[in-house]
């Protein structure tokens, strides 16, 4: 991390000396305008935690300074990857959960109960630890076999959830065979028939994972995915129902510089 840190100040210090030579400015005069506290403010809701925060700023200043006098960067040097490049095939396998048409008809419904009941990917299921333990990390998820793990195939009409309604039927996105009825619904080119769906409408602590490891090279950076979330509000702080896409390094640690996303349901009181 230090040597991160270094470098992006280097790279900052650079910036500002070869605007130096232009008009006569310190950095404090350059950083005017700067919200750090809203920048800290959101550090949380990306994922960055204290050691990283110092990366953090220094990666926000960088960009404010580079928009506020129309700064350039040399552009990264190109590189060719192709569009339909996939992960390493000893270790990405059944992506689309789409091996389970090799042994079931469609339409129809695999419910797993099995950590290696999806080929290729890893299930698993606990129990809501309790706020006081750690929730907001899943201090303790999860080391059960999965309970409440299905893969699905609906078929032509969609799988209509109990909590979304036939409003919006699901269908399955990626696939091998393009999926006229998914394609007319979701209003972009969908394929395959199967999903997994995790968890279910009945009420309870219970909590379902699905993992898979992938190594990345050049010729396999694009992993593309498609999951809609079903969440009910209304409960306390960390015990409420979310979603966030996090981006980390092979030992842990989040990735400053690469986009996060989350959404949350708005908490009830109490």
């Amino acid at each position: 991390m230090k040597k991160h840190l270094h470098l992006i100040s280097a790279l900052l210090l650079v910036s500002l000396t070869t605007f130096s030579q232009h008009r006569s400015l310190s950095l404090n005069d350059s950083l005017i305008g700067f919200d750090e506290k809203s920048v800290i403010a959101a550090a949380p809701h990306r994922g960055i935690i204290a050691s990283e925060m110092p990366v953090y700023l220094a990666i926000n200043q960088r960009d404010f300074l580079k928009q506020k006098y129309n700064l350039r960067s040399e552009p990264a040097p190109k590189m060719d990857y192709p569009l339909n490049a996939k992960a390493n095939a000893a270790i990405c396998v059944n992506e689309d959960f789409e091996e389970a048409s090799l042994s079931s008809p469609v339409p129809g419904t695999l419910n797993i109960t099995t950590a290696s009941g999806i080929n290729g990917w890893s299930g698993s299921s606990g129990l809501h630890p309790g706020t006081a333990t750690g929730s907001c990390l899943l201090t303790g998820c999860c080391s059960g076999a999965p309970n409440t793990m299905s893969v699905i195939a609906p078929g032509s009409s969609g799988l209509f959830d109990p909590i979304i309604g036939p409003s919006y039927p699901i269908h399955s996105v990626y696939g091998a065979s393009l999926n006229a009825n998914a394609t007319a619904v979701n209003g972009f080119p969908s394929y395959g028939n199967w999903f997994v769906k995790l968890n279910d409408a009945n009420p309870g602590g219970g909590l379902s994972r699905l993992t898979k490891t992938i190594s990345v090279t050049p010729s396999n950076v694009y992993f593309n995915f498609a999951y809609i979330a079903v969440v009910q509000g209304a409960h306390c702080c960390c015990d409420n129902d979310g979603v966030s896409l996090i981006f980390k390094d092979c030992l842990g640690n989040t990735l400053a510089s690469s986009s996060q996303y989350s959404i949350a349901t708005p908490a009830g009181g109490g």
